[in-house]
């Protein structure tokens, strides 16, 4: 993973994050040929936004507050690995989808909006599992 100085960011994408998200402060990497705007935003919330080689945001994920889990990922969780209480869970909304992603060791499990279980990808490839052609 290589971190992105945000002053060569290439602009077919700053432009339009910065017009979303001004004083973000934002730390970029690239990961897997993708762009990542890793930042908190005004409400201190963690945010990581996406961008392909070709500048189109893939990604739109806020990490959520526990009590705002869906029950059912909270339950594949607790039946799956019931000693694992660290997982960390993202809401991405993508042109009007809203999926939740989960995130243990170097795993990460992908529900549906209503928190049902999908797939499990690793976090090394989970961007391109994520939109696949």
């Amino acid at each position: 993973m290589a971190t992105v100085n945000a002053q060569t960011t290439p602009n077919n994408y700053r432009t339009e994050f910065d017009t979303k998200y001004p004083n973000s402060n934002a730390s970029w990497k690239n990961e897997n040929g993708y762009n990542n705007a890793y930042f908190n935003d005004d409400t201190k919330r963690q945010r990581m936004v996406s961008y392909d080689q070709n500048g189109r945001m893939v990604s739109n994920g806020t990490m959520i507050s526990p009590i705002d889990v869906p029950v059912n990922i909270n339950a594949y969780h607790k039946k799956n690995y019931p000693t694992d209480s660290g997982y960390r869970v993202w809401r991405d909304e993508m042109n009007g989808t809203t999926t939740y992603y989960s995130v243990t060791g170097t795993n990460r499990y992908y529900f549906d909006r209503d928190g049902n279980y999908i797939r499990t990808g690793n976090l090394n490839d989970a961007r391109l599992e994520k939109n696949p052609e």
